[in-house]
């Protein structure tokens, strides 16, 4: 499902990113998880000049779905 964070209250919304960093966060490998993300976002998923047709999980990105072809790099 979506997540709503506009509707959630401070506490709540914490507690819902907490579930949601939990759910997709390996055991035993935050550290790469959370590099891999950040290179992701340097070097794919780029503000400016987002590379969607090269991002290795853009079938299940919301962003690749609604950003403006012009807008992407391929």
């Amino acid at each position: 499902g979506s997540f709503r964070a506009a509707k959630a209250s401070p506490c709540r919304l914490q507690t819902r990113l907490w579930q949601i960093a939990e759910a997709v966060t390996p055991v035993g490998r935050a550290d790469r998880f959370n590099q891999a993300i950040m290179d992701l976002g340097a070097t794919i998923c780029r503000v400016r000049l987002p590379a969607c047709q090269r991002c290795p999980v853009r079938r299940c990105c919301r962003s690749a779905r609604v950003l403006p072809a012009v807008r992407r790099r391929t």
